[in-house]
């Protein structure tokens, strides 16, 4: 179902959480991008997998307490619990008998049970599980870290957690969101707080009922690329044939950014498009969002500065590019004022530092992200006065 669009129908196995067949296709307009291919509509092969991703992973950190406390053999046995609902589309499965319609499952229209989940990702305390609490979004949140939506003011809104090691991807986030509005980048904003004694992020949802996210994966992945062309050239190309005048932008922000940040996992499901689910137009590029993988967060103190200038970035079709070859795809850098960023180290610091009590992390680690970040900010400026360039 795509709201209350029926767009097929299909057998369906609960206990490998595979369609086996699709047998009647009702609506093929509505058919999810991620479920065909650059020759196909709809595949089943892909259908699956479009499905399965939708599910929690099994390298979820602190998957263990999970299936301990909810009592699932694998976690995606929680899609099965609530119709595979999402809060970042507006797709949901029921049996073909059921009158049930989208106004009645929505979160975005009801309440949720959020305790439950919120404090089995994010705690060892011992709860019982009840069945209200599979009504949740969290049984369709992918991704590494600990995450949870909650309900605040009416809004939805993700904490996510960081590495037990030091904590900083959230810091990290809301550091890129403020260098981003800085810069004048469409960004997602985020707060860092704590939650269960751990730093988390938190933000807005960037989807709601007429807005829902597409990956750039799903994009690329429905029509074929020119022989010759470039990922990155082949997708900014799509979209501004589908009506986003200002793709070419977007991606130049995201790679700005990414360098700045250091970011080592921009992968092609945490950047894309939002599309009206009534029309199926492309209206924008979602907010950047999800940078906290970056400025040596995994590193040890004393590796800090030299692992973060020689970390890579990934772009497209290549997983590993170093982040000065990164920005050299950038088609405008002159665009952007870096002027504007003099006093983002310092108050990055002051963030670090104002988090300390609850992440250890040392004074020497915190003056060691500084000066990686004052790094990048000079060497921007200094490539930005040999643009354009070629490096």
């Amino acid at each position: 179902m795509h709201k209350d669009i029926p767009v097929l129908k299909a057998d369906y196995d609960p206990d490998s959480h595979l369609f086996l067949n699709v047998t009647k296709v009702l609506n093929p307009a509505h058919i999810p991008p991620g479920a065909g291919t650059k020759v196909s509509v709809l595949s089943l092969k892909q259908l699956n997998i479009w499905y399965l991703r939708r599910g929690i992973p099994t390298y979820r950190v602190g998957l263990d307490h999970m299936k301990t406390v909810i009592g699932f053999s694998h976690p995606r046995d929680l899609l099965n619990a609530d119709h595979a609902l999402s809060v970042s589309d507006v797709y949901w499965v029921k049996p073909e008998d059921s009158s049930l319609r989208w106004k009645e499952v929505s979160y975005f229209r009801h309440p949720f049970e959020e305790e439950g989940f919120r404090t089995v990702s994010f705690s060892r305390k011992k709860i019982v599980w009840k069945k209200e609490y599979e009504r949740c979004p969290g049984n369709t949140l992918n991704g590494y870290h600990r995450k949870a939506w909650v309900q605040r003011n009416q809004d939805l809104v993700l904490i996510k957690g960081g590495s037990a090691s030091y904590q900083e991807e959230p810091v990290n986030e809301w550091l890129a969101s403020l260098i981003g509005k800085r810069l004048g980048m469409e960004v997602c904003s985020y707060d860092v707080e704590v939650f269960e004694n751990q730093i988390v992020s938190s933000c807005r949802s960037m989807t709601d009922e007429k807005h829902e996210m597409i990956g750039a994966w799903d994009i690329l992945k429905s029509k074929p690329i020119p022989a010759g062309m470039s990922w990155h050239r082949g997708y900014v190309c799509m979209l501004e044939k589908a009506g986003i005048r200002n793709a070419s932008k977007c991606v130049d922000d995201m790679i700005v950014l990414d360098y700045l940040m250091l970011n080592s996992d921009r992968h092609l499901n945490n950047f894309g498009v939002l599309r009206n689910p009534d029309t199926l137009q492309l209206e924008s590029c979602i907010p950047i969002f999800d940078t906290g993988s970056g400025l040596a967060c995994f590193s040890i103190d004393e590796e800090v500065y030299e692992e973060g200038l020689s970390s890579n970035a990934k772009f497209f079709e290549t997983t590993r590019m170093n982040h000065d070859a990164l920005i050299s795809r950038c088609r405008n850098l002159l665009a952007y004022d870096f002027s504007v960023l003099e006093d983002v180290p310092d108050l990055y610091a002051r963030k670090l530092s104002s988090c300390q009590a609850v992440s250890g992390i040392s004074d020497f680690r915190i003056s060691e992200l500084k000066r990686l970040l004052m790094h990048q900010i000079e060497a921007i400026r200094m490539l930005q006065n040999r643009f354009p360039f070629e490096l």
